[in-house]
């Protein structure tokens, strides 16, 4: 179980997100990350019942924006947070293999789903450094493991940009959780957690799992799983390791 902690999580007005920073809120201290905080109207309504939570604007894609969100966070939490939860991300375009793809939407899933998430986590570093825990988890997916990588049966297989981009975070998600174990920058616990396909915008209504119970997994392996033993691992919602 995580409580009494600081926690930032991007990506927060809704699905997974959304999900996260409710449950999480109940016994933490949650500054949900959002775009557009005008248009949150759900995560807006939520902090208006939960005083533990504080919506901040901070858009990953923009550096700029990112450091306004730092120094947001810095003023309300007294310069230190424990846990941020890489959270945001898209998939966007057909959904096709790499051999027809529009290089436009490769690399717009790269600066969301890559560069976001790293310039993110730099810019959250000091904060992380002065808290207790400091753990930093992505939101990642097993489409991005190249041992796993699908076959031409499997609808994933047409998930191409999506694929690439994953597996480019998981590899900065290795190289993070090296650099940051060690003496000068302290014993971080840097993680990839997969979420499941899950009924949200991006996963489709299809989905057989819902927000709630994929945020209800993921908390319970970042509490289990969130130490600097771990440090460098990618899981599943349900505790499962999974190969990289």
């Amino acid at each position: 179980m995580i409580s009494s902690k600081s926690i930032v999580i991007t990506g927060a007005a809704r699905g997974i997100g959304f999900e996260l920073a409710r449950q999480l809120s109940t016994s933490n201290v949650v500054f949900a990350v959002v775009r557009t905080p005008a248009s949150a109207d759900k995560l807006k309504a939520l902090a208006q019942t939960q005083p533990n939570l504080q919506v901040i604007q901070g858009d990953i894609t923009d550096v700029a924006s990112i450091k306004k969100s730092v120094e947001a966070v810095s003023v309300k939490s007294n310069g230190k947070i424990d846990i941020l939860i890489n959270n945001a991300g898209i998939n966007v375009g057909e959904q096709m293999g790499l051999i027809n793809v529009d290089p436009n939407d490769l690399n717009t899933q790269l600066t969301a789903n890559v560069t976001g998430p790293v310039q993110t986590t730099i810019a959250y570093l000091p904060l992380l450094k002065a808290g207790d825990s400091k753990t930093i988890a992505f939101i990642g997916s097993r489409q991005g493991s190249l041992s796993l990588t699908t076959t031409q049966d499997d609808p994933a297989a047409f998930m191409g940009s999506y694929s690439v981009a994953k597996a480019a975070l998981n590899m900065a998600i290795r190289k993070l959780s090296n650099e940051l174990n060690s003496k000068e920058n302290g014993q971080f616990s840097v993680l990839s957690l997969h979420p499941g396909w899950v009924a949200t915008d991006m996963g489709g209504a299809q989905a057989p799992l819902t927000a709630e119970d994929s945020a209800k997994g993921l908390i319970s392996v970042l509490g289990e799983r969130g130490l600097p033993a771990e440090t460098g691992k990618f899981y599943g919602y349900d505790g499962t390791e999974i190969a990289w």
